[in-house]
Parts: C-alpha cells; sequence; structure tokens
C-alpha cells in the first residue's frame, strides 16, 4: 500500500518555491540591472528593497529547497527499503534524468538549480549507508565552510592573497540578456552560462552547504522529524527561539561587525560570505520552525492549502516560473525589465506566485501530477502507462 504524503513537506516546499520565485522576479531571472522607468518606488527604494531580499529571501530560498530535496531522498529510500529493495541505482538513474531535464531548462534560464542539485545527489547516495552520527559530522564540517576559513587565515600569512571571482562570462550574459535573441542566450547558456552558475556556487561556497542540507534532510527524515509534527511542537519552538536571533543578528550587523577588525578588502570579501552562509543555516531552520509551528496552529489556513499545492507540483511551477519569468524580464521577450525595479518585480512575483497556486488547486483535482512530475516518474519507471488523470466519479441517480 503506497504511503500518504505528508502535508507539512509539501507546504514548507510550496514555501521554499515562493521565496524562490520572489528573489527570481527581484533580480529579474539572474539579470541584474536598474530599471529606466520608476512609477511610485525611486531607486533608491530598489536598492534597499534589493538588499533586503538578499539578507532575508535569496540564500534561504535554495537552503529550505536543499534540505527537503534530502529529505525526499531518504524518503524515496527508506519507502523502497521497507519493500525490501535497494533503491540507489534507481536513485541514480532518477537523477540523470533530473540531469537532463534540468540542462535543458538551464539553456532558457542560466540559474538553474535542477542540473545542480541532480549532480550533487550523486556523492551523497554513496555515502548513504554510514551511521547518522558520521553523517551528522560530515554535515556539520560542510556548513562550517572550512575552505573559506582556510583562505582567511591564508590571506593573513600572505598580503598579496587575491580572493578572485572566477565568472568571467558574467557581463556577456547580462549583455545578452538586454539585446541578444533567445538563440543568442540559449547557446551562451551550453556553455558560458553553465561556466558561470558553477563559478559562483563553488566562489560563495553554496556547493558545500547544499551536501551539508542534502545530508541534514536524510537526517531530519531518520529522525521522522516531520511526521506528527503536532506532538514536536515544543522542538519547533526551541529551535526557532534559538537560530531566528542569529539568523536576524547576522543579518543586521555582519556588515557593522566586519568593519570593526581591520581587514583588507579580500578578508572583507571572504569573512562577508562566510557568515552569510552560517546566516542562511539558521535562517533556514527559522523558516522551517515558523511555517511548521504556524500550520500546527491554524491548520486550516487557505495559504496552507495553496503552499501545499504548490509544493505538490513543484518541479513543474519550478520550471514554468522561470520560463515564464525570462520571457518578461529579457531583451527577447518583453523587457520589463526596463519598467519595473525590484520593489514592483517582488511584488508582481507573489501576485504570480499566488496565481500558479491557486490553479496547482484546481489542477490537482484532475490530475495525480504536473507534466513534469508524470514525466519525469514515467522516465524513471521506464513506464508510460502510469495514470496522469484522476478518474471522475460517476454519481448514478435512481428513480423509486
Amino acid at each position: 500500500m503506497k504511503k500518504p504524503r505528508i502535508t507539512i513537506i509539501d507546504i514548507l516546499r510550496g514555501f521554499a518555491l515562493l521565496l524562490i520565485v520572489l528573489i527570481h522576479f527581484a533580480e529579474h531571472f539572474e539579470f541584474y540591472s536598474p530599471s529606466k522607468h520608476h512609477f511610485l518606488f525611486s531607486q533608491e527604494q530598489d536598492d534597499r528593497t534589493f538588499y533586503w531580499a538578499l539578507q532575508f529571501i535569496r540564500g534561504n530560498a535554495y537552503s529550505i529547497f536543499a534540505l527537503l530535496f534530502g529529505l525526499s531522498f531518504y524518503i524515496q529510500m527508506n519507502n523502497k527499503a521497507e519493500k525490501g529493495i535497494d533503491y540507489r541505482k534507481g536513485f541514480t538513474w532518477r537523477m540523470l534524468i533530473l540531469l537532463v531535464i534540468g540542462f535543458f531548462f538551464s539553456l532558457i534560464y542560466r540559474g538553474d538549480i535542477l542540473h545542480m542539485y541532480a549532480l550533487f545527489a550523486l556523492p551523497v547516495i554513496l555515502i548513504y549507508p554510514l551511521k547518522s552520527r558520521i553523517l551528522f559530522i560530515t554535515a556539520i564540517l560542510l556548513l562550517l565552510q572550512l575552505p573559506l576559513l582556510y583562505d582567511i587565515l591564508i590571506s593573513f600569512n600572505n598580503p598579496d592573497f587575491k580572493f578572485v571571482e572566477a565568472y568571467p562570462y558574467w557581463s556577456e550574459g547580462n549583455q545578452l540578456a538586454y539585446e541578444g535573441s533567445f538563440w543568442d542566450t540559449a547557446k551562451f547558456n551550453v556553455y558560458k552560462g553553465r561556466h558561470t552558475a558553477w563559478a559562483w556556487t563553488i566562489y560563495v561556497g553554496r556547493y558545500l552547504q547544499i551536501w551539508g542540507l542534502f545530508i541534514i534532510g536524510i537526517l531530519l527524515g531518520r529522525l521522522s522529524v516531520f511526521e506528527n509534527i503536532e506532538k514536536k511542537k515544543k522542538l519547533f519552538t526551541k529551535v526557532l527561539l534559538i537560530s531566528l536571533p542569529i539568523a536576524i543578528s547576522l543579518a543586521f550587523t555582519t556588515e557593522s561587525f566586519i568593519k570593526i577588525f581591520p581587514l583588507n578588502p579580500e578578508q572583507h570579501k571572504i569573512v562577508k560570505i562566510t557568515l552569510n552562509s552560517w546566516k542562511n543555516i539558521f535562517g533556514t531552520s527559522s523558516y522551517i520552525s515558523i511555517i511548521t509551528l504556524l500550520y500546527i496552529t491554524f491548520p486550516k489556513a487557505y495559504i496552507f492549502r495553496l503552499f501545499q499545492a504548490y509544493g505538490k507540483l513543484s518541479l513543474t511551477n519550478y520550471i514554468v516560473q522561470g520560463t515564464i519569468g525570462v520571457f518578461l524580464y529579457y531583451g527577447f521577450g518583453l523587457a520589463l525589465w526596463k519598467y519595473f525595479g525590484t520593489t514592483w518585480s517582488i511584488i508582481i512575483g507573489g501576485g504570480f506566485f499566488f496565481l500558479q497556486a491557486y490553479v496547482c488547486t484546481i489542477w490537482n483535482t484532475h490530475f495525480y501530477y504536473g507534466p513534469f512530475e508524470w514525466l519525469w516518474r514515467c522516465l524513471t519507471d521506464l513506464n508510460f502507462n502510469i495514470p496522469f488523470k484522476r478518474q471522475q466519479k460517476i454519481i448514478h441517480l435512481t428513480t423509486t
């Protein structure tokens, strides 16, 4: 018998995708350019909005999604194990399919994370059987950002140390977003766009954070943290009371804290990146705790129905919002970057998310899966006979 989906996981996935939609719109889909026209909101206001979006949305969006990715990995592996199946080979195949889907999507949107998560998941499959204690220590070491800490130490011993931003194609990609055709953009994204995205991911240490959060997700699954959440209200409250003050403190004090110390510009960059990475971890645990506690308190709230519906179609929604967003903002589309700065773009992104979520509530009553979820499942099982459309119940009225 198939296990029922865990509602809070879909809700959290939907919330994570809300944050992803907001930051994508704020960034004009990796096309960082101030608008040329200002209606209601000045450039100064847009700059402030963008700064706080980076502080409270960007890193947390991907961190929550990464943790849930690891949790979903555990659930699939565990469900198969209960049937006596070692699913490591099957999950590897599943990730290779996601890699292909993500690669083709990345031709449209260079900031795609699907192909990255697919590749990052492969080493985790190898260490999955390890004991939880070993996995926990591994996750902590990854989340500490040891390579960045090492660079900080090296910088004090080497006055000529340079923390190089090794993504030389960034400006070229932005120029294409201004004036390039769709095909020019797609050709750029085949290699140069991939190089830019991966180089930035390594530069800011996000690759280590993703691996660490994948493992944390696995451990949370082993501990059944998201099952019977009503009984774990105290746990989520404790996590919130610890995480939230740290996350807020790092968000508001990182810049001023760094200025206290006599650091050169290179050291300043490394320390800031490191502190931001740690802030994202505490921000992630804060967001997850807040949403879970609110759901425990208000389980019938309509917004949770929207988050749940959106989260069930996460792959389809992610691809749809990215594809439409690029068309809205890039030069080969409507070029809305000229008219809507960060503040308006976040408002539009929020509206876009909730419109998508409402459509999802209707879609889920008629179909078992989203289009891409169904395709992914069929390719994983090599079986295209998997039901897609729900059978509508027919009520026969009889007369007496």
